[in-house]
């Protein structure tokens, strides 16, 4: 009894209370240890309340360090999901990557009547091949997809699925190769051979018109779309549409299912176009000037108009002409940069179109030189054709356009315009033509 209360005696505590702050309770201890020295010791002691506190700032800042970076939905104006006619979401909410076009353009569903015949024609496996050749003289891209979106039309009206298969000067040769069976199928894979026999039925045509090559049965060819277009179609239910309406449906078959070559091609020159990101400003307009090979069409090489277009533009869907705007400035002439730059506002913010920076360096040093381009195509052996399709899908990131409709580059951009853009934002877009519809369709 005596030597266990000595030992207890032998440390003797004394505690002196601090007052508690609002989350602790601090108490300071002295004791005795065995060699008789004291020692002081300051405890914390923490209160469920801050217990609780600590774990929270833990766990927020775990959840923090694992978080990917998220994405800014500001500054776009489009979806990269597949849509129907009867979406009410805004485009711009669907877009979950930076550096990413609004559309996957390789699988956009067709919306038009004449559309979705053509692509119901192409795949109809009853129906036998016909041939189309592309026109040996050179033609710009913008004017051959017309073309051939005309010879569908005939295809149409002859019962024959249209195929291409001679060589083209927009076959970007490095990433497509020779052509076999369809010229089109590095670039628009599903716009022709869509039936399991095609492939050996070409090879089969193919040597059959080797043997007998004044054979009309045998590899039927399509009549010419530029001598002939389409007259017993416009005695159809469809007759209510014209050339016009049927251009831009091939156009919206072609780009309803371009390759991922072409897809990841504008995708590069976005994020060119649009440092660093490739995030598009929401309040883009895509303008278009098409100035020195095609003197002989366009009469319009006055940067006033299309500045006063723009303009329009603006007030069209109120802007504030005193607030800054994105420009991008779709055009092969430097002459049409240097116009434009020279007369446009100081709140101009201008982005080049990367078209023109690729081809820059190869346009022919003779300015009278017509339709330079397809020649320029031919001697880079087809990489302008994927060039400026890439291009094409860029401009289509914005929801107004300046355009000069007499360009088939220009209508190209109206009739996606139309065709994929407005049925998919509830008619959103804007247009202005600086050509004022003085022109008339071949």
């Amino acid at each position: 009894s005596n030597s266990s209360s000595s030992s207890s005696s032998s440390i003797t505590k004394r505690v002196a209370s601090v007052p508690p702050t609002k989350y602790s309770q601090i108490r300071h201890t002295e004791e005795d240890d065995s060699s008789g020295k004291r020692s002081n010791k300051r405890v914390l002691r923490l209160s469920p309340k801050a217990v609780r506190y600590s774990i929270g700032c833990i766990f927020i800042l775990l959840v923090w360090s694992t978080t990917p970076e998220s994405t800014d939905y500001s500054n776009y104006d489009g979806d990269s999901t597949q849509q129907s006619v009867s979406t009410t979401t805004s485009m711009k909410d669907q877009r979950t990557e930076r550096g990413l076009l609004r559309f996957d353009w390789t699988n956009l569903p067709v919306q038009s009547p004449i559309a979705k015949l053509m692509v119901n024609h192409q795949t109809n496996c009853s129906l036998p091949l016909g041939n189309y050749n592309w026109r040996k003289k050179l033609f710009g891209l913008g004017s051959d997809l017309h073309v051939w979106g005309a010879a569908l039309c005939n295809g149409v009206e002859d019962g024959l699925r249209l195929r291409t298969h001679n060589p083209w000067v927009w076959l970007d040769d490095e990433n497509c190769g020779a052509p076999d069976e369809s010229t089109m199928s590095c670039y628009f894979p599903r716009a022709e051979l869509q039936c399991s026999d095609d492939d050996r039925t070409t090879i089969q045509h193919q040597q059959l018109r080797q043997q007998q090559p004044s054979s009309n049965s045998i590899a039927l060819n399509i009549s010419n779309p530029i001598r002939h277009f389409c007259n017993k179609t416009k005695r159809s239910p469809l007759s209510i549409y014209n050339k016009t309406d049927w251009r831009a449906a091939g156009i919206e078959m072609l780009f309803s299912s371009v390759s991922p070559l072409v897809q990841q091609e504008a995708e590069r020159q976005l994020r060119i176009v649009f440092p660093p990101h490739g995030v598009v400003p929401k309040d883009l307009i895509t303008v278009h000037m098409r100035w020195n090979d095609k003197k002989y069409e366009n009469k319009v090489k006055n940067e006033r108009e299309t500045l006063e277009a723009v303009k329009r533009i603006r007030i069209a869907r109120g802007d504030n002409l005193r607030h800054p705007v994105s420009i991008l400035l779709c055009t092969e002439d430097p002459k049409a940069v240097a116009a434009f730059r020279w007369g446009a506002p100081s709140n101009f913010k201008i982005y080049m179109d990367q078209f023109y920076h690729e081809m820059l360096p190869h346009q022919p040093k003779d300015e009278g030189v017509y339709n330079k381009v397809p020649k320029m195509s031919r001697n880079l052996h087809g990489k302008t054709g994927l060039w400026a399709l890439g291009s094409l899908l860029v401009a289509m990131e914005a929801n107004a356009y300046v355009l000069v409709l007499h360009s088939h580059w220009s209508r190209l951009m109206n009739e996606l315009r139309k065709n994929v853009l407005n049925p998919r934002c509830n008619n959103c877009t804007l247009v202005e033509d600086v050509a004022k519809g003085k022109w008339s369709e071949w």
